[in-house]
């Protein structure tokens, strides 16, 4: 993601990243998931992204609520 950029059209096209890596039947484990979601959000965002890598257990879903 870029600074400024739109958050709901990147966590869609992020969105739509994982569903096509699910329908070709590759296996992301579901943190890696979080872990990539955390990692695409710019340097502004460092706060939140150290708060929220810090949770344990953490689901996307959760994540996307979050960034949302």
């Amino acid at each position: 993601m870029i600074e400024n950029a739109n958050v709901i059209e990147f966590l869609d096209e992020f969105q739509c990243l994982v569903d096509d890596v699910t329908v070709v039947d590759l296996d992301i484990p579901k943190p890696q998931l979080v872990i990539l979601l955390l990692k695409a959000l710019p340097s502004s965002w460092h706060a939140f992204i150290t708060t929220q890598g810090n949770q344990i257990n953490m689901t996307l879903a959760t994540l996307i609520g979050e960034i949302k």
